[in-house]
């Protein structure tokens, strides 16, 4: 995995690209954008979180849920992995 930066006023505060090799995952490139200023550190954590899950292969939960890994989760309150991510996790990681 690699983690990079980019500018664009694309209304994403970050996204991540995952490639294969011989159809096998073989990594990811996460991307955090720099266009917008995010005004504390718990935004910036909300949407490095956010990002890397992606990067272990975890998509968004249900936007009724709690969760760093939601849909457009509010940085101001799940900037930490939420029970919900940590059980993603564990699903994939035994």
């Amino acid at each position: 995995t690699s983690i990079d930066t980019y500018t664009f006023d694309d209304g994403k505060g970050g996204y991540t690209d995952w490639f294969c090799e011989g159809g096998v995952s073989a990594g990811s490139n996460v991307f955090a954008n720099t266009f917008y200023e995010y005004n504390n550190s718990n935004m910036r954590q909300a949407v490095a979180g956010h990002e890397l899950g992606h990067a272990q292969y975890i998509g968004h939960v249900d936007s009724t849920e709690i969760a760093l890994m939601g849909n457009n989760p509010n940085p101001e309150i799940y900037f930490t992995a939420q029970s919900i991510d940590i059980s993603l996790v564990n699903q994939i990681y035994p």
